[in-house]
């Protein structure tokens, strides 16, 4: 841990040497490691299992060399392309499936490089027991994916699992060993060839899916629900937004609709002629304002929310590298043909080289969409505050951001619902009510101004 919370400086220097670190273990000069988040020519990837995803603020130095060295070699040993073709579908099985392959990657270190072993050892034990203080490993999700990892890290590296990890996974090792004995068994004898590894990490990930589907069959609804929530909890662990094509990491698929295709292909909207788009603050007077103004700045205060701090963690998120100059002068990269009249004069002189200048751009806009119905209003406090404070918090990030809402306009339908009536009730008229749209802050303004 760090003694204080590190500043943004010293976040900045801990990913420019992890990134240092990736492209002197891969030879690959176009990787760029910031934050949370690794480019390839300013293109987003993805990094493959939760211990790859350290905190910036609550990790330690050591913990984020391990996860950059783990990173790399996932880089190094890894066909994603293979990885996908062979990945299962649902979300458990994925999570665990990749967290098998990383696991194998690990273990691939040269004899050469023992620092890099040992700070891979770190990482995993520091993540281990974030999980487990957490509160990840409470539930059944939880506990089932924490004691696979245990025990294939531990039976890849040579390791014993962590002592205060034991007495925990103690009763499920003794329930899921059986039944994945023959796979455990073969994943250290097929780590060097990912093809055949991937076999045996399949089975073991299809084999625990399956049991957790009846396990969860057979509880009751609210049970089936914690354990919706916790598997999405360890997704999320994944830092897997802005998911691209090339992406090997799992995710939680969200549900269909329940509506029938047939009725969605036939929904319209019937009568638009009485929607309407205000802004919000012309149907308030100003001492209402004013009052409303300062009830929510009290509010905000009384919460004690670090907004630059939290601005710093939203631009780490949406920031996105761009290409922006070249860097010249050089020791490695591009040959600058301009300097090598340089290299005549001087066969020693080595800085002749130019690479590309990439500089980190919040290039987005953030809308915030409020339902301002009257069943909100128990609930508008708090929305209001978080809403309130994200806005100064991307303000503060140089982030363009709007809040818009929306109601109804009227009660019962109002004049829509009147037309329908008067046209003779045809049939799927869709919606059937006059729509309000409400603009609170356009995304052209400033927080301040709004």
């Amino acid at each position: 841990m760090w003694a204080n919370s590190p500043s943004h400086k010293q976040q900045q220097q801990v990913s420019e040497l992890c990134g240092a670190s990736i492209r002197a273990l891969t030879g690959n000069g176009g990787l760029r490691h910031r934050g949370r988040s690794l480019f390839l020519d300013g293109k987003r990837i993805n990094t493959g299992a939760p211990h790859s995803n350290p905190d910036p603020i609550l990790d330690s130095f050591h913990s984020h060399r391990g996860a950059a060295d783990g990173i790399a070699l996932r880089l190094l040993h890894s066909d994603a392309k293979l990885h996908r073709q062979m990945a299962p579908e649902t979300p458990l099985a994925r999570l665990i499936f990749d967290l098998l392959e990383q696991l194998r990657v690990e273990t691939l270190v040269a004899d050469e490089h023992p620092g890099i072993r040992a700070n891979l050892y770190h990482r995993f034990c520091e993540w281990s027991r974030r999980f487990h203080n957490e509160g990840h490993s409470d539930g059944e999700i939880g506990i089932l994916f924490y004691t696979i990892a245990q025990i294939a890290w531990s039976r890849l590296s040579g390791n014993p699992t962590l002592k205060e990890s034991d007495d925990l996974i103690e009763v499920t090792r003794a329930q899921i060993t059986p039944v994945i004995g023959h796979a455990l068994l073969h994943l250290k004898k097929s780590r060097h060839h990912q093809a055949a590894f991937a076999q045996h990490a399949l089975e073991i990930a299809t084999i625990l899916d399956h049991s957790l589907t009846r396990l969860m069959q057979s509880s009751n609804s609210d049970n089936r629900i914690d354990n919706e929530k916790e598997l999405a909890r360890i997704a999320l662990s994944i830092d897997d937004s802005q998911e691209t094509e090339d992406s090997n990491i799992a995710t939680v698929v969200s549900g269909s609709s329940k509506v029938p295709k047939q009725h969605l292909q036939q929904y319209r909207v019937f009568n638009r002629q009485f929607d309407r788009v205000i802004s919000a603050a012309s149907q308030v007077r100003e001492t209402e304002l004013r009052e409303f103004r300062e009830k929510l700045d009290a509010m905000v205060f009384h919460q004690g929310i670090n907004v630059p701090r939290l601005a710093r963690q939203i631009s780490h998120l949406l920031a996105t590298a761009r290409r922006d100059s070249w860097l010249f002068g050089e020791e490695e990269g591009l040959i600058d043909g301009r300097r090598l009249a340089q290299l005549v004069a001087s066969p020693s002189e080595r800085r002749i080289f130019q690479k590309n200048q990439y500089r980190y751009k919040n290039d987005c806009l953030v809308t915030f969409l409020i339902d301002c119905s009257g069943s909100m209003k128990q609930s508008i406090d708090y929305i209001s505050m978080l809403v309130d404070i994200f806005s100064r918090a991307m303000d503060q990030s140089q982030i363009a951001s709007e809040i818009l809402g929306f109601t109804t306009g009227n009660w019962n339908g109002g004049r829509a619902y009147q037309s329908w009536l008067a046209e003779d009730r045809p049939a799927h008229p869709g919606r059937l009510n006059e729509s309000c749209h409400l603009i609170f802050k356009p995304a052209s303004s400033r927080w301040r101004r709004a």
